[in-house]
């Protein structure tokens, strides 16, 4: 019986262990190899960008929020903040859901990873919101392929037919540090629409204690069916 019983909880902690981050949601693939491009938005203290996504009910649920890749090229330290959503537009910052990173190559662009620990709730907007702070001439990069956001099947864990359940709505700019957010216009509209990002998420830890309590339960089962049997 105690074997049994540790051989359970082995298997309950193994489905509970293994929930490990993947990208899913992004332009830069599932394994983050896209290619940026030359076109770019120009971050200032005042001229801010930010791309909206919407955390669906799906099998899966992958709503805790690791880390955000964006492209950027220039000089200076650029600032990657979680918002809220408020008539279709970034409202209000959440908690201190920020990061800040440098980047210091004006030719080449780099790939810049921002943490941004948070648990997500479902059927709701978010924003990601970056500006540049201080001085510098500091860049978000598009994706070559022009392509936008989209919500990937998660690479691992392999949950069956689970798309990710994130989805884009859009991208807008700020030209006064976010006091109000208008749609990208004229040359600029390809560039913001395909602004690179890649993010990276891990299963809520409901889903994955759910399937704990499955995988020990089925596993108790048969222990009982075989006990029942020999008896």
């Amino acid at each position: 019986m105690k074997k049994t019983l540790l051989s359970i909880l082995g298997v309950a902690t193994l489905a509970l262990g293994s929930a490990q981050s993947a990208v899913v949601f992004g332009n830069l693939g599932q394994d983050e190899t896209g290619t940026l491009s030359d076109s770019s938005f120009n971050l200032t203290t005042l001229r801010w960008a930010a791309i909206g996504f919407e955390v669906n009910t799906n099998p899966g649920q992958w709503y805790d929020l690791q880390s955000v890749k964006i492209g950027l090229v220039g000089v200076g330290d650029v600032k990657l903040s979680l918002y809220t959503s408020v008539a279709n537009a970034p409202g209000s910052l959440i908690g201190a859901v920020s990061d800040t990173e440098s980047v210091s190559d004006e030719n080449n662009p780099v790939k810049v990873s921002f943490t941004l620990n948070q648990t997500l709730q479902a059927n709701t907007p978010y924003w990601f919101v970056a500006e540049r702070v201080g001085t510098g001439n500091t860049q978000w990069v598009a994706n070559l392929a022009g392509t936008q956001p989209v919500a990937f099947t998660p690479v691992s864990p392999v949950l069956p037919n689970t798309p990710s359940g994130w989805s884009y709505l859009g991208a807008l700019v700020s030209t006064n540090s976010g006091g109000a957010w208008v749609a990208a216009t004229g040359s600029n509209i390809p560039i913001v629409d395909a602004l690179s990002i890649s993010v990276t998420a891990i299963p809520e830890p409901g889903t994955w204690a759910a399937m704990a309590i499955l995988a020990g339960g089925a596993a108790f089962a048969g222990w009982r069916r075989r006990r029942q049997q020999t008896a």
